[in-house]
């Protein structure tokens, strides 16, 4: 087997064309089982090696192995599972030479049978670069096509690339949005909870306050309308001057020197109208009530409140300012901040928890 067999069985298309560059070489001459190099590429289905071979005009298209078989029959021959792709095409590269140089021959009979005087050298010269400008034209098609294959290829390598990097970016952002969700959300449920359990706390305080004033109405009358002695009061230092006033006056009835003061039946029972004035009192205290701390804001508490009217005592309006900021919104209304002191609702305290000389 020549070296030009060899190439071509390998499909070392760099070897195949320096040979074929070679004024000697025998682009016909066949193995012990009759294959030209042409059919030894054919048989191997080596495409790059047939493209590059089957261009040479020396090269024979009609030969046959001695097993009687041309070209066309044993594409892929020698192995054992051809790629239907590459034998099609290689099949297209034989029937498209072969009508090529049927083509050629039908032009130059033409020309003979009109009878015009060429030179056979001139004729044969002029043919042979004719096909060598065409065999140039091919050969620079397939090397525009070659790299157009390799740039699409390399752009879509790109492309898949950004794709996968954009696609990791997006479950990155993704999954770092549904963390902070995450997180936001459970730091808005330990708040709620915390709300929750400090307006439980605030109504049940709420609730046992309301429930002790009512339970100790009804013994204070008593108390007033027998004229003994009243025991002194268990509320808030704040309320004792308010408790002396209710306490006043024995015997029968108490002073009549004070709007807040009231007076019995001779049976010692209050009447429908004079159940007001314990009434009256307890919700004007309930309105002085801080909604932080529940401590009554009484004399000599600051009372401060807010654009709504919402009030708070001075002590937790200093403590809310230390914890947000130096203008803090009303923890009640949660938007407004506060804007100063309620002077009038300071006064009214004065005039409830100020003891009757």
């Amino acid at each position: 087997m020549a070296g030009l067999h060899v190439a071509c069985r390998f499909n070392i298309v760099s070897a195949v064309s320096d040979m074929l560059r070679h004024p000697g070489i025998l682009v016909n001459e066949k193995t012990i089982l009759g294959s030209t190099p042409l059919m030894v590429a054919v048989k191997y289905a080596s495409k790059q090696a047939v493209e590059h071979l089957i261009r040479d005009k020396r090269v024979d298209l009609d030969t046959v192995d001695n097993r009687n078989r041309r070209l066309e029959e044993t594409i892929g021959a020698a192995l054992h599972s051809p790629s239907a792709s590459e034998t099609a095409h290689i099949h297209e590269i034989i029937q498209d030479e072969r009508r090529f140089r049927s083509e050629g021959e039908g032009r130059r009979n033409s020309l003979e049978e009109e009878g015009l005087a060429i030179d056979g050298t001139h004729r044969t010269r002029v043919f042979g670069k004719l096909k060598e400008l065409l065999e140039e034209l091919r050969e620079l098609h397939k090397t525009e096509l070659d790299k157009l294959e390799l740039r699409q290829e390399e752009e879509g390598r790109q492309l898949i690339t950004r794709m996968d990097e954009q696609i990791q970016q997006l479950i990155t952002h993704q999954e770092q949005e549904r963390m902070m969700l995450m997180e936001r959300l459970m730091l808005e449920k330990e708040e709620y909870g915390t709300r929750q359990e400090e307006e439980m706390c605030r109504l049940l305080k709420k609730q046992e306050e309301e429930s002790q004033f009512l339970a100790r109405t009804r013994p204070d009358a008593d108390l007033c309308s027998s004229g003994s002695p009243r025991p002194q009061s268990t509320r808030r230092p704040s309320l004792q001057g308010m408790s002396d006033k209710m306490s006043q006056g024995g015997g029968g009835s108490v002073c009549s020197g004070s709007p807040w003061e009231f007076s019995t039946t001779d049976e010692g029972y209050l009447t429908s109208k004079e159940t007001e004035l314990p009434e009256m009192i307890h919700s004007a205290w309930k309105e002085l009530e801080c909604p932080i701390c529940m401590e009554v804001m009484a004399p000599p508490s600051r009372i401060w409140q807010c654009k709504m009217g919402h009030v708070i005592c001075e002590s937790c309006k200093d403590r809310v300012s230390l914890e947000n900021g130096a203008q803090p919104p009303c923890p009640t209304c949660k938007t407004a901040p506060f804007i100063g002191r309620n002077l009038a609702l300071e006064r009214v305290a004065r005039s409830l928890f100020t003891s009757k000389q």
